[in-house]
């Protein structure tokens, strides 16, 4: 959880105007719920027998020119057989309610190599860039 709060006030950091610069903006796009999780699965310690629902968002970081996405969910059958969901709307479907083509993205930063965070990196095929923890480099190795 740290990695991930550093890396995203890193993003941040990267992406506020300074007083000459562009102006951006951040916009969480939420694209699943998954109802009734165990909060002892989320959290160590935590009591059994707790539920909690979990939101899957990722994020729109626009302005200078950039689209840039922030995680890029999830799309693929086989984890709806593992993780029920509810009110899912594809990650590429999800960016277009917000106003951006999934080939208008221009960026993406992905948090860490769970499922959720990157396995939906294939729907946005114009993305160049890629900055991530992960040792590959392009949104066309991390998919192979």
């Amino acid at each position: 959880m740290r990695k991930f709060l550093f890396l995203f006030g890193a993003i941040l950091a990267m992406v506020l105007p300074a007083a000459t610069g562009p102006e951006y903006s951040i916009q969480a796009i939420r694209y699943a719920n998954s109802p009734g999780d165990s909060v002892a699965d989320l959290v160590m310690g935590a009591p059994k027998d707790e539920k909690v629902d979990t939101v899957f968002v990722i994020w729109l970081i626009r302005g200078g020119g950039h689209n840039i996405l922030f995680d890029s969910g999830f799309h693929r059958e086989k984890w709806f057989k593992y993780f029920p969901m509810t009110d899912y709307l594809r990650p590429d479907e999800a960016v277009k309610l917000a106003g951006v083509k999934p080939d208008e993205m221009t960026d993406v930063v992905i948090s860490h190599a769970h499922w959720d965070h990157i396995g939906g990196i294939d729907l946005f095929p114009s993305i160049q860039k890629m900055s991530s923890n992960l040792r590959s480099s392009t949104p066309k190795d991390v998919c192979a």
